[in-house]
């Protein structure tokens, strides 16, 4: 008999401060079916993400490795840092999601922020466990650093620790990877059953205890290392070929070294001349680029000062009315265009107790100087006149000067390119390229050597992970074949194929006789629910008290199979099991047959109440069949 390892059985949650939904938002969990029923853009997907965040944090996929300058890199997927923030209408840097859940004996009480990727505080029977809160983003940083240490100082590790103990899963990925990649299938519709490296690892962790499985995935991540390793290698090789035009040889036809070393002086003096002659550019752009700075800035002031010097003229000795129509229209008289048509250069001047429109004389009083204000005024006219002449002189200079550099820029690359091409002609530099390419091929023989080494290993403990699942095989096939055939139906045949390690991959599933190698093989309808056959199959098998969130099961699903799906899901409910599903406002088969079934153990969170925006078509709500669940 299996090992079953419990996992989180869900409770209540409760989101405060977060303005999607109308909040204090409370939903109690039923033990067997949950709807989350709402119209589009209401905020279903958030909901059911934020179960998953409320749990196990922004985690959304397995840990990835590659390989970077020789070393191996290792990360876990998490969500963009505002991915709860962004859907805010008001920021509240106080909004959080709590959640109770319980793993076998163990009661936890969780609460995550909502404001930003961090861990606020858990308790575990009773127990509140101590941590420093860091977020998610810096403490994935610090947990895959070569020099991670110190780590049980942050609450999300040991929350983490806590949560294997409760599981007994062997690491924390075997716990992440449960919850986002079975237990959580989204409308992205992501295929779990073809996908070659979740059943690597999926098998592997059920069917090998903990040390070995921590093993296989060593041996596999070395794999991948030796073999991007390689391939890094051998591109190398074929770019230096590439750029010498062959493979280097050891020795060359002996060649005039005189010649082309005079040549490659020669060009070393033009690419100094060049350098040269770029710096003092450069020097001279940056002059101009200062004067024309400067030009604005005194132009600036020159305007500054005629609009000053008016409002002086207008402020004393004009009417207020007067005073209030000129500022109207003296941005543009000041530029020489006319405030009514725009046409440039047909306002005449006229004299400072003239009318600016009709020329008629205004009164003024007789102690102002206007002969002093009309001089200062158009003096500086004519100051800003120049200024704005000079700066087209210098936005001319700085475009032919940036026209030279471009081009002088061009040439030096050309001579750096002859430089690169002369040396090689030369003997030292041929026999450097040489040993370069063979120590290249040492290496690459070196890591190919290491592969095949590392591949043995995994073949290997690839056969251990075979005779385990020999020995559970059919016992575990029951289980997804009860719920294979539920969907199919009887007048169809579904076999699990036990492939083993002559494949990368360990099953392979027949339909009516016919092997399906890809998920196109299949309708729509059909590899959803094998896929979801598989996944339910998994958490029936080898857990405890599970549930599993499925986005819109109805939204592909053919209306004959209605009925079978249904089946398939009270399959997995009567094995003691939780299932949350999301429900668009329509009439559907599927949600409405299974409401009528566990009509007096459902949960209805609905939306269309609870999310912020609402809905308020009582007409249209009234005419769906759901309503009188909600």
């Amino acid at each position: 008999m299996n090992r079953k390892y419990p996992l989180p059985k869900l409770e209540c949650m409760r989101i405060e401060g977060y303005d999607l939904y109308q909040c204090p938002m409370v939903i109690d969990f039923n033990k067997k079916l949950n709807i989350v029923f709402g119209t589009n853009g209401l905020g279903k997907t958030t909901l059911l993400t934020m179960i998953q965040y409320a749990i196990i944090g922004p985690y959304c996929g397995a840990q990835k490795s590659r390989n970077y300058g020789g070393e191996q890199k290792k990360r876990r997927p998490i969500y963009e840092k505002n991915f709860f923030r962004n859907r805010m209408y008001e920021i509240n840097e106080c909004a959080f999601v709590r959640i109770c859940f319980s793993i076998n004996n163990d009661k936890y009480d969780v609460k995550h922020s909502l404001y930003k990727h961090s861990l606020i505080s858990v308790v575990c029977n009773g127990k509140k466990i101590e941590g420093e809160e860091i977020s998610y983003d810096n403490y994935e940083t610090k947990f895959f650093s070569k020099k991670a240490k110190n780590l049980d100082k942050y609450l999300i590790y040991n929350y983490h620790q806590e949560l294997l103990k409760s599981t007994g899963l062997p690491d924390e990925n075997s716990f992440i990877v449960m919850m986002n990649e079975i237990m959580f299938f989204t409308e992205d519709r992501d295929y779990i059953f073809w996908n070659e490296d979740t059943g690597k690892l999926l098998i592997a962790k059920y069917f090998m205890d903990s040390e070995k499985y921590l093993k296989y995935e060593e041996a596999q991540q070395l794999v991948k290392m030796y073999d991007s390793q390689a391939r890094l290698k051998t591109y190398e090789m074929s770019f230096i070929k590439k750029f010498l035009g062959n493979e280097p040889l050891k020795k060359k036809d002996d060649i005039d070294r005189e010649k082309y070393l005079q040549r490659l002086t020669e060009n070393n003096q033009d690419i100094e001349r060049c350098k040269e002659l770029l710096c003092k550019m450069n020097e001279q752009l940056y002059k101009l680029d200062k004067e024309r700075i400067e030009n604005r800035i005194k132009y600036e002031q020159c305007v500054k000062e005629i609009s000053d010097l008016d409002n002086k003229w207008y402020e004393n000795i004009f009417p207020d009315e007067y005073q209030e129509k000129y500022k109207r229209y003296e941005p543009a008289i000041s530029h020489k265009r006319c405030p009514f048509c725009g046409s440039e250069g047909i306002v005449l001047p006229k004299h400072i107790d003239q009318c600016f429109f009709c020329g008629e004389r205004i009164e003024i009083k007789e102690n102002i100087d206007l002969k002093e204000l009309d001089i200062q005024k158009r003096n500086k006219e004519i100051e800003r006149d120049i200024l704005q002449n000079n700066f087209g002189v210098l936005k001319g200079e700085i475009c032919e000067i940036r026209k030279k550099i471009r081009d002088g820029e061009k040439k030096l690359n050309e001579l750096l390119e002859t430089e690169n091409k002369l040396k090689i002609q030369l003997d030292q530099t041929e026999d450097e390229n040489y040993r370069k390419y063979r120590k290249m091929e040492l290496e690459k023989k070196e890591l190919i050597n290491e592969l095949e080494k590392a591949k043995a290993v995994e073949r290997k403990m690839r056969k251990e992970i075979d005779r385990g699942v020999d020995g559970v095989f059919q016992e575990y096939y029951g289980i997804f074949k009860k719920y294979a055939s539920s969907f199919f139906g009887i007048t169809q045949t579904v076999n699990l194929k036990l492939v083993g390690n002559k494949e990368d991959r360990l099953f392979k599933i027949q339909l009516n006789g016919s092997d399906r190698e890809t998920y196109y093989d299949m309708s729509e309808s059909q590899r959803v629910f094998l896929d979801l056959s598989y996944r339910l199959s998994i958490l029936d098998y080898f857990h405890l008290n599970s549930y599993f969130i499925c986005e819109t099961p109805d939204s592909t699903l053919d209306l004959i199979f209605e009925d079978n799906a249904v089946k398939t899901f009270s399959n997995y409910i009567s094995a003691g099991n939780s299932l949350i599903l999301s429900a668009n406002a329509r009439n559907s088969t599927l949600i409405l047959k299974l409401a009528e079934q566990y009509k007096s153990n459902i949960g209805i969170i609905n939306l269309l109440d609870k999310s912020r925006i609402g809905y308020n078509n009582s007409g249209e709500l009234k005419s769906l069949e759901i309503s009188k669940f909600l």
